[in-house]
């Protein structure tokens, strides 16, 4: 809570700006065009980011395609995951966020006027629902980003099982796929201490459509993740 208490403080005078700003985007969200929305919230993001007293290392950036759609799949460790994806993506993309943070202040009006579609992860219907409206907007050029493990791992830099839905939705959209692997997010908030970290953000090569033609989702699944978790092993 050290560090939490830190971010807060740092980012203190920021806070009422940002807050009415969001409430601006949600009640005119039809007035303004989504990219000076996404940007808005990048903004935001970066400048708690920079609060964090982390160091990131990014490695691999040029595997990110840069136009058209894809499926981005990095393995996830916590809410700093989210902050680093903002660093990195100039352009807007979504992500599936899980209900409950919907109802979060301000931030569930900023994940709904980035028309992100949250996930109810106890309703099987509603979550098939939603990984369709990803497949479909990823045909129409919408890039996303998806965690795999369905929830953050509670396990440091030990993967869960990755669920295979996940990559159903990118290889019936026909967009490449970028594995990520994430390293040692987990300690800015878990260490409860306001000691520099150094996190690790590694963009592996895209797999193109050709080359998962004749894989299962399940397969796949198993291959990146096997692929992140063996990048952690040694980089780590």
């Amino acid at each position: 809570m050290i560090r939490i208490a830190y971010i807060l403080f740092r980012l203190f005078f920021s806070l009422p700006k940002y807050y009415f700003g969001v409430k601006k985007y949600a009640r005119n969200k039809d007035k303004y065009p989504y990219e000076e929305r996404y940007q808005f919230v990048r903004g935001i993001c970066r400048h708690a980011l920079r609060c964090c007293r982390t160091k990131p290392i990014i490695t691999g950036i040029e595997n990110i395609p840069k136009d058209g759609a894809f499926l981005m799949t990095p393995n996830h460790q916590g809410m700093y995951d989210i902050l680093l994806m903002f660093e990195v993506m100039e352009r807007p993309f979504k992500i599936i966020p899980k209900k409950e943070l919907m109802d979060v202040v301000a931030v569930g009006d900023a994940l709904r006027f980035l028309e992100f579609p949250a996930i109810d992860r106890e309703n099987f219907r509603q979550a098939v629902k939603v990984i369709r409206q990803a497949r479909k907007e990823m045909t129409e050029g919408i890039p996303y980003v998806i965690y795999p493990e369905g929830t953050r791992s509670k396990q440091g830099n030990t993967l869960l099982e990755f669920k295979s839905g996940t990559f159903r939705a990118g290889m019936d959209a026909k967009v490449p796929i970028v594995p990520a692997a994430i390293m040692n997010s987990f300690k800015v908030v878990e260490e409860n201490n306001l000691k520099k970290v150094e996190v690790q953000l590694h963009f592996f090569e895209p797999i193109m459509p050709e080359d998962y033609a004749n894989m299962k989702s399940d397969e796949l699944a198993l291959k990146i993740h096997d692929q992140i978790q063996s990048y952690i092993n040694e980089h780590a």
